[in-house]
């Protein structure tokens, strides 16, 4: 196997792989890397966009009652769509473990958000990666 930069030869064969997913087919396929197995072929790809991080900061217990959190939430809802939108096509908001849950219901039903996948770090700089 190696890695090389994407062929437009390729992309019928990713078109493929990705047609058992229920997401939609990268709009930037040219810029991804593709394995491909000894004979040349394409077995997978990855590539990146880049998305504003949002990050929120909230006092946690009783400190602030949930409603006056809501519609601090809303306001600033609101305030990051209209400075993001110009820009950018959606933002990531990463929920703490602990408050996700009974946060997240939240933010889909007022606010229509969705949940998406599940969320992996990786230090880019600095660390090695481990080889598999």
């Amino acid at each position: 196997m190696t890695v090389r930069p994407f062929q437009p030869s390729d992309e019928a064969i990713l078109r493929e792989i990705h047609a058992r997913h229920d997401f939609p087919f990268p709009e930037h396929i040219q810029d991804f890397s593709v394995v491909v197995d000894d004979l040349g072929c394409p077995i997978m790809a990855a590539g990146y966009k880049l998305v504003p991080e949002v990050t929120l900061l909230c006092a946690q217990g009783g400190a602030v009652h949930p409603l006056v959190k809501m519609q601090a939430i809303s306001l600033l809802h609101e305030k990051l769509r209209n400075k993001l939108g110009a820009n950018y096509t959606e933002a990531h908001a990463f929920l703490e473990p602990n408050s996700e849950k009974a946060f997240g219901r939240h933010l889909q039903r007022l606010f229509n958000w969705r949940e998406t996948w599940k969320c992996f770090v990786v230090e880019i700089g600095g660390r090695k990666s481990q080889k598999v």
